[in-house]
């Protein structure tokens, strides 16, 4: 999947998409209020709810005022799943507002499912919830 970014990079002559590897810090390295979309697809999941907070809060520090924050829940038992109910609780501790749900089908693994996707707009640091 990466090879397919860099090439579609370099194809579109995009100057404005940095590629972060890590190996599984939670710690983002970039500066305060420098991006202006993070994507969190298919991973929420994976990671233990100190990590989450951790990861939200990072995001909410890297991400420029009306950033938007797209995230793919997989692995959910459809829109009123605790688990995202808990993760619109942090986002909004976070100063984060649901701006959006999509319901689409996506690939995911090696099969097509219905899933969800919320956009979260950030607002003025000082603002938390």
């Amino acid at each position: 999947m990466l090879k397919d970014l860099r090439e579609s990079i370099r194809k579109y002559d995009l100057k404005n998409i940095q590629i972060i590897k890590t190996s599984g810090e939670i710690e983002i390295p970039l500066k305060d209020d420098s991006i202006d979309v993070f994507l969190l697809f298919d991973i929420m999941h994976l990671i233990e709810e100190d990590e989450r907070k951790l990861l939200i809060e990072e995001i909410s520090r890297v991400l420029k005022k009306g950033g938007i924050v797209s995230y793919h829940a997989t692995h959910i038992d459809g829109i009123e799943d605790n688990f995202i109910k808990e993760i619109h609780k942090m986002m909004k501790q976070n100063g984060f507002i649901l701006s959006k749900t999509l319901q689409r089908e996506m690939f995911h693994w090696s099969w097509i499912q219905d899933s969800y996707i919320f956009n979260y707009k950030r607002k003025e640091k000082d603002t938390k919830l």
